[in-house]
């Protein structure tokens, strides 16, 4: 069983850290979108989480939520077939369309394979289709592991308008370290199997995964370095974990293939009607973990900076909303 909230004496201050953030934009031409396999489809046949007793009234609508907004990334490889690869969540920010995931799954991927990447049309199932045309904003500090893609072909933004919701960053928060009752979610899409099986005809055994957790008071003692206060974030990831629908107790996944999701906390709001989106509030991005002990994230002050070194614009637009918070 899941072991309740640990108090933590953390106190939040804002963040006055400015590592060196410079950008590659990369502004390669990803002219692929299009069906690029029809017959694959992507099925999403199981759900694990944590019981939290106050919400699990509520666990359908927050899974419909955080669903529409996390899109599993896709290799669709030209010869090898299709396998799930990463998570990111969908931003409308200034007008721009992004998809925000992790630095580190760009890393192994040489530019063909970067136009190989795809998302299926619909959070329920359907065709994958390849992400277009698509600027690519990375860190060039590896620990800053957060990643942005711009995208740019119109025929992408209009696709994932219709089958899948875009955040925009009055969804974003700022963890509440200091609230030893806060909780916070993982919502991402796991791979189907320790082997990353690709898949050329049929359904990828897509799954999409809420894990229910409490914030560590402090970076654990295997935790890869380097560790940066203001921007490291670590959560419980226990070994066993209640399923949703039967109440067996299962072994929790592997969680390979949720790199880039988000991390969501729980929090209070002034709605009379309570929704998902306004008790839900995107705080980091999953950029690691050691299976049965804990996950890792970044803080969204690093999507921040990164997104910063895109447009002027967009970092006053950030700016005034965050420190708002």
């Amino acid at each position: 069983m899941f072991v309740p909230a640990r108090a933590s004496a953390l106190k939040w201050e804002l963040p006055h850290w400015n590592p060196n953030c410079r950008v590659e934009h990369q502004s390669q031409t990803y002219s692929t979108h299009g069906v690029r396999r029809a017959r694959v489809g992507y099925r999403l046949h199981y759900q694990i989480n944590y019981p939290i007793p106050d919400h699990m009234d509520k666990t359908s609508l927050i899974e419909q939520f955080t669903q529409s907004v996390t899109v599993p990334i896709i290799f669709d490889h030209a010869e090898k077939g299709s396998a799930t690869y990463a998570s990111g969540s969908l931003f409308e920010i200034g007008g721009r369309y992004f998809l925000i995931t992790a630095r580190h799954i760009f890393e192994p991927l040489s530019d063909e394979y970067r136009r190989q990447l795809a998302y299926p049309g619909d959070r329920r199932g359907g065709a994958l289709y390849t992400f277009g045309n698509f600027d690519l904003c990375l860190p060039t500090e590896e620990h800053i592991d957060v990643a942005a893609m711009e995208l740019k072909s119109p025929e992408t933004i209009g696709q994932l308008k219709k089958g899948w919701q875009f955040l925009s960053l009055a969804n974003v928060g700022r963890p509440e370290m200091a609230n030893p009752g806060a909780e916070y979610l993982l919502a991402g899409y796991p791979s189907d199997d320790e082997k990353h099986a690709w898949v050329r005809e049929g359904n990828i055994k897509g799954r999409f995964l809420q894990a229910y957790s409490h914030m560590l008071p402090q970076a654990p003692a295997h935790a890869e370095k380097p560790v940066v206060k203001e921007l490291d974030l670590f959560f419980d990831y226990a070994k066993t974990a209640s399923e949703k629908r039967s109440g067996n107790q299962v072994q929790t996944p592997d969680l390979r293939g949720t790199s880039g999701c988000s991390v969501w906390q729980f929090v209070e709001s002034d709605n009379k009607v309570w929704t998902a989106e306004s008790n839900m509030r995107v705080i980091g991005i999953q950029s690691g973990f050691l299976h049965t002990e804990f996950f890792r994230a970044k803080n969204w002050w690093a999507v921040a900076k990164v997104l910063e070194q895109v447009d002027a614009s967009l970092a006053e637009e950030m700016r005034e909303t965050l420190e708002r918070l």
